[in-house]
């Protein structure tokens, strides 16, 4: 008898257990901490994990919030550009917008549907 789903889904705990340790980081993050040092490290976890996992609408989402900081803007960017792709709800798309506004770039359309089939 397989306990839990078997390796399939030992997998995806440990995948979904290393996003909540990303966001653990950006919660506990000091707001004075100039190096960025929890936010960069939660970033790169997330990072590896939408490498792994790019329709997964979490990742990419939670590396807008990461990065959400003036000296990581270009972080953002790339990070709401990957967030534009993988998610197809309108309402979800907000971020996004956000992060290029606050970047003073234009919006940038993505026809996410042809991503992943």
């Amino acid at each position: 008898m397989r306990k839990n789903g078997g390796a399939g889904a030992a997998q995806s705990r440990r995948r979904e257990a290393r996003i909540f340790y990303a966001l653990s980081l950006l919660a506990t993050a000091d707001g004075l901490d100039k190096t960025y040092k929890n936010q960069l490290k939660a970033g790169d976890i997330l990072e590896q994990v939408f490498a792994e996992k790019p329709e997964h609408p979490g990742p990419s989402h939670y590396l807008i919030h990461a990065y959400d900081y003036p000296a990581l803007v270009d972080r953002a960017l790339a990070a709401a550009q990957k967030y534009a792709i993988c998610v197809t709800v309108g309402a979800a798309r907000n971020p996004y917008a956000v992060t290029y506004l606050r970047a003073a770039r234009p919006l940038e359309r993505y026809d996410h549907r042809q991503q992943f089939g």
